[in-house]
């Protein structure tokens, strides 16, 4: 599947048609799918989350994370990035992020 067929199929799925929410999936894709995923893995792994990311790729439909679980796997430059690229605040991205990383995981997990 293409890079931009599976960021359709993401914001889509996870996103519906709220602007700031996709413009949010449309910003965790390309990292995600530029190797922030490999990255997000090795992040849970070394701060002892890996189980929970493992959850979230094996899981059909899986659960929010905490707002902890997404400052621990995102720089503070990253999440910077993540709120400049979409207009919302840190604190909106972080709780957005919470939602829509593990279900991101997934259809990535999918994929391969």
């Amino acid at each position: 599947m293409a890079d931009d067929s599976l960021a359709a199929k993401v914001t889509g799925l996870v996103a519906g048609s709220d602007d700031n929410q996709s413009g949010l999936m449309s910003e965790l894709n390309s990292f995600l799918t530029s190797g922030g995923l490999a990255t997000i893995a090795q992040r849970a792994e070394s701060h002892g989350l890996i189980q929970e990311f493992n959850t979230w790729r094996d899981t059909k439909h899986p659960e929010s994370t905490s707002a902890e679980t997404i400052e621990t796997l995102f720089t503070p430059d990253e999440l910077k990035k993540f709120s400049h690229g979409t207009g919302q605040n840190t604190s909106g991205v972080v709780s957005a992020l919470a939602m829509q990383l593990p279900r991101s995981v997934r259809l990535l997990a999918e994929r391969e």
